[in-house]
């Protein structure tokens, strides 16, 4: 249970650095204007929201995931390494 919550934080703490580096990159471009994402151009919405969107999904599923009851303790310490790495990469990517 420890090991699912300590993920959970990890994930809280990515995705707070998402959203707000979003929110910032957002209150700074114009309506309309065209950004790079993803080695092409996207409009403003799908640029700066699409990956914080998809880790929050992400998140949610290795969240019920996590703490399913027939996990041992050392499937669980798996599950929070896997936990921790993706909300790494999920932040370095956005």
């Amino acid at each position: 249970m420890i090991a699912a919550l300590a993920g959970d934080v990890l994930w809280v703490l990515a995705v707070m650095l998402m959203v707000a580096a979003s929110l910032d990159a957002w209150r700074r471009t114009q309506p309309g204007q065209a950004l790079p994402f993803l080695g092409a151009v996207a409009p403003r919405g799908t640029a700066l929201w699409f990956v914080p969107t998809a880790a929050i999904l992400l998140s949610f599923g290795l969240s019920f995931w996590a703490r399913r009851p027939e996990h041992s303790t050392d499937i669980q310490l798996i599950a929070l390494g896997l936990r921790a790495t993706t909300a790494a990469a999920a932040a370095l990517l956005h």
